[in-house]
């Protein structure tokens, strides 16, 4: 099959060239080529995250997205091992960084920021 199916929360199939997704994954390589997954529910991010991960596969970096999606685009470049996501991830928040506006945006990069620390213990976005 050339075309992979992913189910999202709360909506519909999304289907996607099943090269776009096994090129650059290795995780996504095991799931589709090793183990024959037909399907995969994406039920752990937001419909929303998906969809623009699903759109952002093509060029390989991220385009304009909400805060609000940032943090479900880094995790599913960390859990499905796609590098160029993840660098593109860090390079969104780094540049969001520098428009620092006021308080509200001071907290949301400095909580995204401890959660990498955490999370992914990623220390190197404290810098």
């Amino acid at each position: 099959k050339q075309w992979y199916q992913r189910r999202v929360r709360d909506g519909e199939p999304l289907q996607v060239p099943r090269q776009h997704l096994t090129e650059d994954s290795p995780k996504f390589r095991e799931l589709i080529g090793d183990l024959n997954y037909e399907e995969l529910e994406m039920e752990d991010f937001s419909s929303e995250a998906v969809v623009l991960f699903s759109t952002f596969l093509v060029d390989k970096r991220l385009g304009e997205i909400k805060d609000t999606c940032f943090r479900a685009l880094h995790k599913i470049g960390k859990v499905f091992e796609m590098a160029w996501l993840e660098e593109s991830s860090r390079s969104w928040l780094r540049e969001r960084m520098k428009s620092v506006a006021d308080d509200e945006d001071k907290t949301f990069l400095f909580e995204e920021c401890w959660f990498i620390i955490k999370k992914w213990n990623e220390s190197q976005m404290m810098d």
